[in-house]
């Protein structure tokens, strides 16, 4: 992947048993942003962002339940596809800004209805 350029559309896990695929497997020491978007669908519905070098764990977490103050939405992996942008990590928060409030994805909208976006 080339940085600050968008990824294709595609699918975050492959083979039989829904392993992650080798291109998330090498966001593990990347900054970037992320774009999630159901399967069939056009619209975005969550960016998010690593500015700290771990694109993989904070793109991953989404395929997972999970609680607490920093818990975000979560998806299928099987029903969604996922597309990178990859960044200096000083620029990740910024791009991810920027696509939220151009975009105003469902689920990141959601999470905090009352914030002035970009939150």
């Amino acid at each position: 992947m080339r940085r600050g350029v968008w990824s294709a559309w595609r699918e975050p896990w492959d083979g039989p048993l829904g392993e992650w695929a080798e291109w998330v497997r090498e966001l593990v020491e990347a900054s970037g942003v992320y774009e999630i978007r159901e399967r069939g669908r056009s619209a975005v519905v969550y960016v998010g962002e690593s500015h700290t070098g771990k694109l993989y764990g904070t793109l991953t977490r989404h395929f997972q339940w999970w609680r607490g103050p920093t818990a975000g939405a979560s998806y299928n992996r099987r029903a969604v596809k996922i597309r990178v942008m990859l960044t200096s990590p000083s620029l990740a928060k910024a791009k991810q800004d920027a696509r939220i409030a151009r975009l105003r994805p469902r689920d990141n909208v959601a999470a905090n209805p009352d914030a002035d976006v970009p939150f």
